[in-house]
Formats: structure tokens, sequence, C-alpha cells
């Protein structure tokens, strides 16, 4: 890949250590024969100088090529806490993607009104990932071996997050924290604390899918229940899908998994993700020609499973039903005019977020990002853990230190202790407590987080979504905390504000959304 220029600071002998513990910044420089020399005395991003004196490296404007052209707050400052953030910020899944940024600048904006971190500023180093594996693995490489990142945000998709803890991450002590990572195998990986994440796994989710595949199964089949048939389609060598189709398929009633071919097909597609091209033809007519075609098609894929499912629609019933995972729900898919047809017909599952009106930190994050983005934040997925995964990084920080493992040990005391909320109101108390060296019970603007020593939160709802107006606005609860499962089905767009609403679209004095024409 290409480097981009970095500049190195020598750090005057007079300043002294804070009194943080922390020891990756400010602080009388030793003498060094190597780089490594520096960086197990201080920490990632020091290099030995050509005094030989330890050095810090300063990130400036000059972060301009390869993905991680981006950056936010002062990056440049040798004292800041630089954080790297890995997300599409363009392609199919740049609107969620960059949604989801805007959340973590508006975690940032908190941080760094209080001053930061220990006196430390928070800076983002920010990489677009496009989507595709490669230039993911180009940006980790970039953020971990060029900026001397200790902490990341992202990736988004679960093969690429199980890649860039593999080859980068983990071998190099830096911490990952994905907001949208759910694949079961990563709470598997040997990842020295490392790697962690601010939804649950898919465990949570295939169950959820599965008795929501498995109600619409027995409600078409009350007349005729010997014809109803169900496909399945994963895209391949992409470890989310195909770990929620392993997965979902267990939840499935025997006689559609012992039904043979006439109630069962399931067919795998290409990677898009991965190079091998974006044509699905050919899935599309392994569908469409059996002799017996599907009444329900669930699609485990990414933003891609709207044209598979546009595809098939010309060529199936018209009452065809449509499941997509937490992946598919793609608000720039749902807002094109090739998907009206599907109105009311696609849908999906999604871990939820706790969007009750009487939970305060959702309420405050929600309030906080309409007024800064003018968007409603329920309507785009994993927008308010990417909130989160700032504030846990920012919360481990305060009194564990800045490195990869001192955050990961501040991580693991972010799950019981006093409550704080990820509020700004909360964020001072929060980080006083911490800087004492106590633990805390986060809770996030997505809800309880309770990690374990996976570093998967342990406590979460599945929330049901439904392609409605142009838009994929949640429609209620699916799976809950306790285990209960109700099938809400595809109701009106509930709302309070116009904001809730998807464009063209007005908040009625009924509480549902209405043509604003």
């Amino acid at each position: 890949m290409s480097r981009s220029k970095s500049f190195l600071i020598l750090v005057a002998l007079s300043l002294v250590a804070s009194s943080t513990g922390a020891c990756t910044f400010l602080v009388d420089v030793d003498e060094c024969a190597s780089e490594s020399d520096c960086v197990s005395n201080y920490g990632r991003g020091w290099t030995c100088g050509g005094e030989n004196l330890c050095e810090r490296r300063e990130i400036v404007d000059e972060l301009d090529q390869g993905p991680c052209d981006g950056s936010a707050g002062p990056v440049e400052d040798p004292n800041t806490f630089n954080i790297g953030v890995l997300l599409p910020l363009s392609g199919e899944e740049g609107g969620d993607g960059t949604a989801m940024l805007d959340a973590i600048k508006l975690a940032q904006a908190n941080f760094n009104d209080l001053a930061g971190v220990d006196n430390r500023q928070i800076g983002l180093v920010i990489c677009d990932t496009e989507g595709k594996d490669a230039v993911a693995l180009e940006g980790a490489d970039h953020l971990v071996n060029d900026a001397g990142i200790e902490a990341i945000i992202g990736p988004n998709f679960s093969s690429q997050t199980v890649d860039v803890a593999t080859q980068y991450a983990i071998p190099n002590d830096v911490l990952l924290v994905s907001p949208s990572a759910t694949a079961v195998p990563i709470s598997d990986l040997d990842d020295k604390n490392l790697v962690w994440r601010t939804t649950p796994s898919d465990a949570l989710q295939a169950h959820a899918m599965g008795l929501l595949v498995s109600d619409v199964l027995d409600g078409l089949a009350a007349d005729d229940p010997d014809v109803v048939k169900l496909a399945i389609l994963a895209r391949q060598d992409d470890v989310y899908a195909q770990g929620l189709r392993e997965s979902l398929v267990q939840y499935l009633p025997d006689e559609v998994i012992n039904g043979g071919e006439h109630r069962l097909q399931i067919l795998n597609y290409q990677n898009t993700s991965a190079g091998q091209g974006s044509d699905y033809s050919g899935v599309v007519a392994e569908v469409t020609t059996k002799s017996v075609k599907p009444d329900v098609v669930v699609i485990l894929g990414f933003a891609e499973a709207w044209q598979i499912s546009r595809q098939l629609d010309s060529e199936l019933d018209a009452d065809t039903i449509y499941i997509f995972a937490d992946a598919g729900r793609v608000a720039e898919e749902a807002n094109d005019a090739a998907s009206d047809p599907l109105e009311g017909r696609v849908m999906g599952t999604a871990p939820g977020s706790a969007s009750s009106s009487s939970y305060v930190p959702w309420q405050s994050f929600k309030s906080a990002y309409q007024a800064t983005y003018q968007q409603n934040p329920a309507d785009i997925q994993y927008v308010a853990n990417a909130y989160d995964a700032l504030y846990a990084i920012g919360l481990a920080a305060a009194g564990s230190g800045f490195t990869g493992p001192e955050l990961a040990q501040g991580m693991a005391k972010l799950s019981d202790g006093e409550t704080i909320n990820a509020t700004q109101s909360d964020l001072s108390r929060g980080l006083t407590t911490r800087a004492g060296g106590s633990s805390i019970d986060l809770q996030g603007a997505s809800g309880e987080l309770d990690w374990n020593d996976n570093g998967d939160p342990t406590v979460g709802e599945v929330s049901f979504w439904c392609l409605r107006n142009r838009a994929v606005p949640d429609q209620g609860v699916l799976y809950d905390r306790q285990g209960n499962f109700t099938n809400v089905g595809c109701a009106e767009d509930s709302c309070e504000v116009d904001t809730d609403c998807p464009e063209s679209h007005v908040c009625g004095s009924n509480g549902t959304c209405d043509p604003s024409n």
C-alpha cells in the first residue's frame, strides 16, 4: 500500500509523565538503540530517532493516502489519544458506515468537551474500507504499522473483523472493538482479551430468525402445509453468513428440514467483498427454475440481498416473502424506487437497541444524534453500537492506560460497579470513577452491555424490521431479553416527531407516518 508521510517530533527532556500511570505520552525520553527499546518503554507510535533518543510519531495532514484519508480531532498533537476507525464510507454500505462514523464523532465530541481522557484529547484516524476485505486489511496495516494506533473501532463485517484481528490486532497487541460484527466464531478467537464488540453474537439472532421463519411458514401452511417451500441463500466464504445459516437450520421445523428439495433449498452465492463479482443470475436461476418455487426466501448477506430479491421477485409469485438478517438492513437500498414492489414483503431481524422511551442512554443519544445530523438513528443499523464503542474505549483508558493491553484491562472493568450511562451528563463522573481505579457498569446507548470473558455483550434482544415507505424501521421487539418471541408483523410506521419518519412523510396525529402531500 502507499505509505502516508509521518513526521517525528522530539519530546522535550524536561516534560514529565502524567500521574495517570500511562507511559505513552509527554515523558522524559530515554536513549535507545532500536525502535523496540522505545516501544517497550512508551508504547506504539514511538521510534528511535537520529540522536538515539526516543521520539513520538506525529500524525499530520499527509495522512491522505490509501484508504485512511480522513481524520477528526487534533490527530497531529503528540498528546492526542488517536483511535483508528475501519468502516465502509463508500460503496453499497457507505450510507450505514457514514452514519456509524457520525455516531463515533458524537461520542468523541463528548469526551473532548471534557478535555478528553486524562487530559488527552481523542483523535480519529479514519479508513474507508469500501466494504471490501482487501481494503479493510490495507487500512488495518496502515493504522497498526504506520500510525502506531493502539485501538481500532471496526470493521463492521464479521469476516473482516476476524481477518483484521488475527493478522494485525492480536499479533501487535492492539485493541479491536467492532460495533456490528456478530459472527459466533469471533467469541472463540485466541485474542489475548483484545477483541471486543458492542453487539451480541449471532447465537441470539439465529434463534430469533428461526422462530420468525417457522412462524411465517406456519401461517402460510394453514391451508395446505405440504406445499410451503423455503429457500435459504447465503453469501459464500463469509463467516457471518455461513455461521448464521448453520445456526438458523437448527431452529427450523423438522418437516421442512426432512421434507426434501420440494420443502427446502439451500444455496450459496458469490462474495462480492472477496472480489468474486456481483452477477447473481446463476443463483437466481437455480431458485426460479425449480418445479416447486419457494414461498419464503431467506437471504443471508449484505446490501446485495436487495438486488437478489428484486431479481427473484421478477420470476416468483407476487406474494413471496423475503427475510434478511441485520446486515441486509440497508437504508439506501430500501430508499430505491426499485424496491417499491417489495413493500411489506421484505422483513428481517437485527440485534435490537434499547429504544424504549424510558431508557435514558438511548433517548439521550437519539436526541443528540437527531439534533446534530437531522436523522433518526433508529432507522440505521448499529449506529448506537458505534457510539458505545468509543465510549467503551475512552472509559477503558481512564485509569488503565493507553496501550492495547492496558485498554483490554480497562474494558474488563466496565461491566460491574457504579452505573454510568453513556451520556454527556454521566461522562465526567464515569471518567473520575475510572481514573480512581474503580470499575463501572456502563449502560450503552444500544442497551446494557455486560460483557463476558469473550468480549461479548451478554444481554440483548432481537428486533423486527420491515420495508415500509422506502425505509426499514424497527417494528418492535421480536425476541426479548427474557427469551419471549412475538411476531409483531409489518405494521404502519410509528413516530413521535417528523424526523422519525422517512423522506416525504410526516408524523400524523395518530402517531404513524403519513405522506407529506
